[in-house]
């Protein structure tokens, strides 16, 4: 034992030099410090994942998933994947038993960053970033159970005539069962009146701590297998 310490002190090895080496022994203090940090922003972080379905009065649908961390009380930043019916037009063909117009599918992209104030008996938030893969933004107001919303996106836009769109302006209402069930209905297009739809939709949400028992119960029901 007292040729080790006596080789530490001497700086010798791994272990001495980090004892000798104030700056080393420093550095490392920052990257402790650091991860400390890392882990309390983590331990404020909730995370919730949803699947959802829509169907609207055009007899289109949309589903996709979204998660949304939350970190505080007043910040988050949602992530989802949205697979829509309505497709993308992207060329028009004309033959003479009539218009043939051809469309794109592919999954639309939302990204956004929200902010949360107290307003009322609830909070007002409003979100900002990409909706469906077009930039766009959000206002909404949560009331415990209840949240009004609306989505402005798809700036842009023109008909294969060529004439321009208006933004594609949506208002709807979401209601939060027992969980992990909600339900939300609501208008879309009204900026534009012959796109003007109604649709209805549902879906299922999860947070991190459903997401673990629900792992867990996976994993012991599999190690219960072998």
């Amino acid at each position: 034992i007292d040729k080790i310490l006596a080789y530490v002190q001497e700086g010798k090895g791994t272990l001495g030099k980090i004892i000798k080496d104030e700056r080393l022994y420093e550095e490392i203090k920052k990257g402790v410090s650091a991860f400390s940090k890392v882990g309390e922003v983590a331990q404020k972080t909730n995370l919730k994942v949803s699947f959802f379905s829509s169907y609207y009065s055009s007899r289109d649908t949309k589903s996709g998933f979204r998660a949304r961390f939350e970190i505080g009380e007043n910040k988050f930043l949602l992530f989802g994947l949205v697979g829509s019916s309505r497709g993308r037009i992207y060329v028009e063909d004309i033959y003479p038993t009539g218009t043939y117009i051809r469309k794109s599918y592919s999954l639309l992209l939302d990204l956004q960053y929200g902010r949360k104030w107290p307003l009322g008996k609830g909070k007002l938030v409003f979100r900002g970033g990409i909706k469906e893969s077009s930039g766009g933004a959000g206002l909404d107001y949560e009331l415990g159970d209840f949240n009004l919303y609306s989505n402005l996106f798809n700036f842009g836009r023109k008909t294969l005539s060529g004439r321009e769109l208006r933004p594609e302006l949506q208002l709807g209402v979401l209601y939060r069962g027992k969980p992990p069930f909600y339900f939300y209905g609501g208008v879309d297009e009204l900026l534009n009146g012959e796109l003007l739809n109604f649709y209805l939709g549902g879906g299922l949400e999860f947070t991190d701590n459903d997401l673990k028992a629900f792992v867990g119960a996976l994993l012991g029901g599999l190690s219960g297998g072998f």
